[in-house]
This record gives structure tokens, sequence and C-alpha cells, in this order.
């Protein structure tokens, strides 16, 4: 009786350890299909200098057109708002690109 115990016990405990598997990959695919969906919804990439504040690089995905200097320049003005009010303006940032 009592091996019959064990073996349901051990069967159990692995159902349970395969479950745990498939619900952690099952919420890993849907942060990865969330994460589709934002990229879905980028209009453009812009890299922008950080000293020029000019854009040095522009990929358009949905083929609009935006002026590209405009919205650099705005990114470049919101950063010198941060700096002003005391932040480093660093952040995550490397080398020139902000």
């Amino acid at each position: 009786m009592a091996t019959i115990f064990a073996v349901f016990a051990e069967t159990r405990r692995r159902i349970s350890k395969r479950k745990k598997k498939a619900e952690m990959e099952q919420e890993k695919l849907l942060r990865e299909y969330e994460l589709i969906l934002e990229f879905n919804s980028l209009e453009s990439l812009l890299v922008v200098s950080k000293e020029s504040g000019l854009c040095i690089f522009e990929y358009p995905f949905k083929g609009t057109s935006i002026n590209s200097n405009l919205i650099a320049g705005f990114v470049q003005a919101i950063r010198g708002f941060y700096i002003e009010i005391g932040g480093t303006g660093e952040g995550r940032s490397r080398g020139n690109i902000l």
C-alpha cells in the first residue's frame, strides 16, 4: 500500500512540475507576443546625436512621412530641460547617441 502511495505522490509531483513549466512557457510566449505587438505599433526609428540634437539616422517602418529633425529637436529640448532641473542627462545611453 505504501508503494502505491509513493508512486501516486511521485506521479502527482511530476505532473505539477510539468504544469508549472507549461505555464511558465505560456507566459513567456505571451510576453514575446506583446513585445511583437509593441514593435508593430512603431512608425519610425530615429537615432539622434546628443551633441548636436540632429537626427543622424531615420528608418520609417510604415512609410509615414515625418519631419525627423523636428522630432529630434523636441527630444533634445526635453533632454535640455531635464538637465536644467538637475538631471545628469546620461541615463542608460551610450556614446554620443541619445
